[in-house]
């Protein structure tokens, strides 16, 4: 049996124009809460995809500029992908970050983290 992969050729077109309509590949994609990112909307428009609006319509692709609720993610089917993992933003952002890592640090021993340089969160660890 042979894998069937997605192979998105880049959008290079100037973002004031916008992508002649490409044959129907089958897969749609849908903004999360509306947002709209111009150069991911002409990157899959480019590419063949179809924007969906309906709630319960089978999308490929779904994009998020921001966190995605968690009924959002079990409700996904198994080709279903989205652009946010849940709780990243407790990687992604550096003082959520650096509070994981400060008590890994308690609780595993300052030797294993001298690659951790000396943070403050403030104004809650103003000193």
């Amino acid at each position: 049996m042979q894998k069937k992969f997605l192979i998105f050729r880049p959008y290079i077109d100037p973002m004031t124009m916008r992508p002649h309509k490409r044959p129907d590949r089958g897969f749609f994609f849908k903004f999360y809460n509306g947002f709209n990112v111009p150069l991911m909307r002409y990157t899959l428009e480019d590419n063949g995809f179809r924007e969906v609006t309906e709630r319960d319509h089978e999308w490929s692709i779904q994009w998020a500029c921001s966190n995605i609720k968690s009924t959002v993610y079990q409700a996904m089917t198994r080709n279903q992908k989205v652009n946010h993992f849940p709780k990243s933003t407790e990687m992604t952002r550096k003082d959520c970050m650096y509070r994981h890592l400060a008590r890994l640090r308690e609780s595993h021993g300052e030797r294993h983290f001298k690659f951790l340089p000396d943070t403050f969160i403030l104004p809650s660890e103003m000193i």
